[in-house]
C-alpha cells in the first residue's frame, strides 16, 4: 500500500495517506412497528480521509446464531432507512458499515429489536370481583 513517510525531529512516522472509515455511531431506532422499523445512526468520527460514498444495513435473526446476515441496502447515501417486512414479535440485530473510496469499514451493531406494535392492546381482561351477598344487595368491584 502507499504510504507517505513523514519526518519529524523525534524520528520517522508512517502516515497513511486514506483509509478506511471507522464505525458510524449512535444507532438507534424510531417508529417501531410489528413489520418495520426506521434505523438511524450518525457517520463515522472518522471518514478515513475521504467522502463517505455509501452505506451499507443488514439484518439478522437474533435467535438463530447460526444464521447469517442479509442485506437490507448496500445503496445508501444517508443515515435512515425504513426496514420494511419484518415479522412481528421476531427479535432482529442490525448492523451498518460506511464505506468510502477505500472500502467499507467496521460495523456499527444495533441492540436487539423485537418487532412489534408500540401500543398493542394488553391481553389482560377486567374480572369482576364479589363479595358475599348481604340481604338483598350484591355488592361488585373492578
Amino acid at each position: 500500500s502507499d504510504r507517505i513517510v513523514c519526518l519529524e525531529q523525534e524520528g520517522v512516522h508512517l502516515l497513511s495517506p486514506g483509509d478506511t472509515p471507522s464505525p458510524p455511531v449512535n444507532f438507534r431506532f424510531e417508529e417501531v412497528r410489528k413489520n418495520s422499523v426506521i434505523c438511524k445512526w450518525d457517520p463515522p468520527l472518522d471518514d478515513g480521509g475521504s467522502e463517505i460514498l455509501n452505506y451499507t444495513l443488514e439484518k439478522k435473526d437474533n435467535s438463530k446464531l447460526e444464521f447469517g446476515w442479509s442485506c437490507v441496502t448496500a445503496t445508501l447515501r444517508g443515515c435512515r432507512y425504513l426496514v420494511p417486512k419484518l415479522i412481528e414479535k421476531k427479535e432482529y440485530i442490525f448492523r451498518v458499515v460506511a464505506e468510502n473510496k477505500f472500502g467499507p469499514g467496521p460495523p456499527c451493531v444495533s441492540k436487539p429489536l423485537v418487532a412489534k406494535n408500540p401500543f398493542a392492546k394488553t391481553q389482560k381482561k377486567n374480572k369482576l370481583h364479589t363479595v358475599p351477598v348481604e340481604a338483598e344487595h350484591m355488592h361488585g368491584s373492578y
